[in-house]
């Protein structure tokens, strides 16, 4: 969360000399016209298989686009991402992928997440605290079907697309409720999380 609120802080703040703020990023979105959002899918579906954080994505989408148009794109993107993930992992890179996942110590979730149906453990990973882009390299080891996988995949993660959106676009000149009201959203559903992850761990281990 503090990681978060960095971010959106120096997207405001002009970091590092460079026009980030949400009045600088809607004119760049505006004059880039049709481009910018198929550009915004492009690049999320990217680098969201190099496991950039999602969130820091999305909140800027919020500053360029506004709430609604940002969450349009992003369901295209989403799904984008997680058929590329799905992919890499399954049909290109398999064992990169698996040797990727070993390195980091997070292959001993895909045990656990197969004893579950397709759409139900593809929903429940996008609650799992791993980078975006490592759940889908899991998934696809799993060998899920692929349209379960993607409906899965997407209702999981629109709570935390609605908002992401939600922050950067209300983060303006001025931080207004409704920016402190989608920051409380955002506490109570990473708290959530947090206490069902450790749980449903507890309930996994031998």
């Amino acid at each position: 969360m503090a990681a978060l609120v960095a971010a959106i802080l120096l997207l405001r703040s002009g970091v590092l000399g460079l026009e980030w703020t949400p009045e600088a990023l809607q004119r760049r979105a505006a004059a880039a016209g049709w481009a910018g959002p198929l550009l915004f899918i492009g690049g999320f579906a990217l680098l969201t298989n190099i496991l950039f954080p999602t969130s820091i994505m999305m909140v800027a989408a919020g500053m360029a686009f506004g709430w609604s148009t940002a969450i349009m794109i992003a369901i295209p993107a989403s799904l984008l991402a997680y058929a590329l993930g799905y992919a890499l992992s399954v049909y290109f890179a398999r064992e990169a992928v698996r040797g990727l996942l070993e390195r980091m110590g997070w292959l001993h979730l895909l045990e656990g997440l197969e004893r579950w149906p397709a759409l139900r453990v593809s929903f429940t990973a996008r609650y799992v605290p791993i980078p975006v882009g490592a759940q889908s390299y899991l998934l696809g080891l799993a060998r899920l079907p692929l349209v379960p996988y993607l409906l899965g995949s997407l209702a999981g993660s629109l709570p935390w697309l609605f908002i992401f959106a939600q922050l950067g676009s209300s983060a303006g000149a001025r931080l207004r409720t409704p920016f402190w009201l989608g920051l409380a959203a955002y506490f109570l559903l990473v708290l959530a999380t947090d206490r069902w992850w450790h749980r449903r761990k507890a309930k996994l281990s031998p």
